[in-house]
């Protein structure tokens, strides 16, 4: 009996002692990742990306990283975890995707009772116009986006801020007309700030994207992503996943 119970206790020492801890970049982003005032991590990124970790038998380890760094250090393998990511063709040639987990749309916020004066039906509009638009640096807004920022008349209708709050500033201060975001991040932060009634949002739709895990080609190996992709497939088929999602309130179509 002794016996069996020391076999019994080798076949499982050698799984908990191999139990990886992956590394995952964050910054303040409501309602997806932020902090409380005593520093608790919170948002439906680390709910779900926590949940996927518990069921696929991995930890993770959590740093505050601006994006634009943690982008490059998925790349390098310094990371091996990014949230929040829609894909692009660029980004996957370092990096895996995970089946998406939520879906990110891009809108046009300005002031209250000001879409009416903002004549716009598609991006190109924006060329020939007077307006000048807050986005928030490293943030990828679509692939017609992109495209157009490499016209010297188009870009320079946009400013660029660090986060939301940034933009929100400038548009206060009438340095810009109104900026980009996603609805979302913009009712999470008007209802922190208690300004639910300051902003609207234009009826043109920027951009729409599912949006996906991103794992470090150069510090995961192909056999753990599958393991972690696989717990996500689990969660979104068992309607765990959906549960997270409404629990925050967070539009799913």
């Amino acid at each position: 009996m002794i016996k069996s119970f020391l076999l019994v206790a080798l076949v499982f020492v050698p799984f908990y002692s191999q139990a990886r801890t992956l590394s995952a970049g964050w910054e303040i982003w409501y309602p997806y990742q932020y902090r409380n005032k005593t520093q608790q991590l919170l948002g439906v990124d680390f709910d779900i990306l926590n949940a996927v970790a518990e069921r696929a038998g991995l930890s993770i380890r959590y740093s505050e990283i601006p994006w634009r760094r943690l982008l490059q250090f998925v790349k390098s393998g310094e990371m091996d975890i990014a949230m929040g990511v829609s894909y692009n063709e660029e980004r996957a040639q370092s990096a895996y995707y995970s089946v998406p987990y939520r879906l990110e749309v891009i809108r046009l916020f300005l002031k209250k009772e000001q879409s009416a004066k903002f004549t716009l039906n598609s991006l190109t509009d924006i060329t020939l116009s007077n307006y000048m638009i807050g986005i928030e640096g490293g943030y990828y807004y679509g692939e017609v986006f992109a495209g157009l920022m490499q016209d010297p008349k188009f870009s320079a209708h946009f400013r660029e801020a660090v986060d939301i709050e940034g933009n929100v500033l400038m548009l206060v201060k009438g340095q810009i007309d109104g900026f980009l975001v996603d609805p979302n991040t913009m009712k999470a932060f008007g209802k922190r700030y208690a300004m639910e009634e300051e902003f609207e949002v234009h009826p043109m739709v920027v951009y729409q994207s599912d949006i996906h895990f991103m794992l470090s080609k150069a510090s995961v190996s192909a056999d753990e992503f599958a393991r972690f992709n696989q717990a996500l497939i689990e969660m979104r088929d068992s309607g765990q996943l959906a549960q997270i999602l409404n629990a925050w309130s967070i539009n799913t179509d």
